[in-house]
């Protein structure tokens, strides 16, 4: 039996949250798909790390910095508590770093990108801590598990397919013993960008236009149906959901 343990932002909110999660999930060997929220609130008047992403993403001139530093922060506070080596560390910096500086079609699109970083970097996070307990632990990108949705950005609609793609790999974790580390609200979606030449530096875009190159690419959404409903949904009889 492979259990999928869900933790929510309080339950992970900081380094002593994180010792509690670890024990539990030691406490039953079967417990082995982790599925984590972004850091929550450490006491009352705190700011989540979601509400800290959101402003990040509202930032400009100088306060870019200083946002991504309060996202940072709160991560690197976790990371020290468990002595997680710099280097293992920087990919969640690269990370933030990149997020302001990639090209998104609207703000929507944008703001759906800047809120699932949280997900996603708790999940990295959690698999390096995992590690120090000599474990084998492994961030899985919800792109590996085939969690594809359409719609909106920040309100989006599940593939009927990703169900099948879920089943399929949770099952071949049964001969593996490690811990698969997975973000909990986010989900991948393929969309294609065409542009075409009109002169000197100039494109035009969309689906009429005349099609000199078509790009596809994936972009990393928000999804805000729960993570619960499709595991629920897709898990085969020998996996086993707890909360």
């Amino acid at each position: 039996m492979v259990k999928v343990v869900k933790f929510g932002g309080s339950s992970l909110a900081n380094a002593a949250q994180y010792q509690k999660v670890i024990e539990i999930l030691r406490a039953d060997p079967e417990r082995r798909i982790v599925v984590v929220s972004a850091p929550g609130k450490r006491f009352k008047d705190d700011v989540k790390v979601t509400d800290l992403l959101i402003k990040y993403a509202n930032a400009s001139g100088e306060n870019v910095k200083v946002a991504r530093q309060a996202v940072l922060d709160r991560y690197q506070e976790i990371a020290d508590a468990y002595h997680v080596s710099d280097s293992d560390f920087e990919q969640i910096n690269v990370h933030l770093i990149d997020l302001a500086n990639l090209h998104h079609a609207n703000k929507a699109c944008r703001l759906a990108h800047f809120k699932a970083a949280g997900e996603r970097l708790n999940a990295i996070l959690m698999a390096l801590v995992l590690k120090k307990f000599n474990v084998t632990a492994r961030f899985v990108d919800p792109k590996q598990l085939g969690i594809k949705a359409h719609g909106d950005y920040n309100n989006a609609i599940l593939d009927q397919h990703s169900y099948a793609q879920i089943e399929a790999v949770c099952s071949n974790l049964l001969d593996e013993a490690e811990y698969l580390v997975v973000p909990g609200f986010m989900h991948i979606t393929k969309m294609v960008r065409y542009a075409l030449s009109r002169g000197e530096g100039q494109t035009s875009r969309g689906p009429f236009s005349h099609v000199v190159s078509k790009l596809s690419f994936m972009k990393i959404l928000r999804m805000w149906t729960p993570f619960i409903r499709l595991t629920l949904k897709s898990l085969p009889s020998h996996i086993q959901f707890e909360r």
